[in-house]
């Protein structure tokens, strides 16, 4: 057993490919920022909004803490690599798929970056540096259609270390 977790910038489709993928595959999905909501019965975005980017790190972190090694499909919220300590716990019940788009692509599927303390543009390339230091099997969405995206995650699934 072993989960397949998805990380990447907000917009760039870790739910969506996310989905398509537990279902090709018959297996459970998970989605962080939707745990994350149901316990909180707001929306990630009110959640962040009204308690702030600390305290919300903390719940994303005991969120993640409580994830187990079940062979599952995980959405990780764009923040989650931000915290060693996730990371840390995600490389024991799985592999990592890095979903990577260039800036204008995000840029255009993003509405709404009123949450961010600095430009989108900004966030962008702060986390990009973080993100390219996971070790992943990077899939860059700009060169792919949906169907070959869904089989290459499928593919890091299937193998024992998912790079």
């Amino acid at each position: 057993m072993s989960n397949l977790i998805l990380f990447g910038f907000k917009g760039v489709g870790k739910t969506y490919f996310g989905k398509l993928v537990a279902d090709a595959l018959k297996l459970p999905f998970i989605d962080t920022d939707d745990l994350i909501e149901k316990g909180f019965e707001l929306s990630v975005k009110e959640i962040y909004e009204k308690v702030g980017e600390e305290e919300f790190r903390k719940i994303e972190t005991k969120v993640i803490l409580e994830l187990i090694d079940s062979s599952s499909i995980i959405a990780l919220g764009g923040g989650a690599p931000l915290s060693s300590q996730n990371i840390e716990h995600l490389q024991k019940i799985g592999q990592f798929a890095y979903l990577f788009a260039d800036f204008p692509r995000v840029e255009k599927r993003v509405q709404s970056a009123s949450f961010l303390t600095k430009s989108l543009y900004q966030t962008y390339l702060d986390r990009m540096k973080i993100y390219e230091k996971i070790p992943a099997k990077k899939i860059d969405l700009t060169l792919l259609d949906d169907e070959r995206i869904v089989e290459e995650l499928k593919r890091v699934k299937g193998s024992k270390y998912g790079v």
